[in-house]
């Protein structure tokens, strides 16, 4: 049975289920399904290229190769990335 939920709650509600859930907002229909942490661990594990990416992260990090939101966004609006 569907229930009505507003605002604050309806995502408290959604982020606490175990299962799959449909949602609709205005009109438009979405599936949530939540991701078992060992799935998340799966994926990494089975793909190489995302390993890569999250060393090249690990070691910028490391390094200090760091930028805020805003930096980001600053470059992105003066065409640099």
């Amino acid at each position: 049975m569907a229930k009505k939920l507003e605002g604050t709650e309806a995502i408290k509600d959604v982020l606490n289920e175990n299962e799959d859930m449909v949602i609709d907002i205005k009109g438009k229909k979405f599936l949530i399904h939540p991701i078992k942490k060992n799935e998340v661990q799966k994926e990494i594990e089975n793909n190489t290229e995302l390993q890569k990416m999250i060393e090249r992260a690990d070691q910028d990090i490391a390094a200090g190769n760091v930028f805020t939101t805003e930096e980001m966004l600053e470059s992105i609006r003066r065409g640099e990335i």
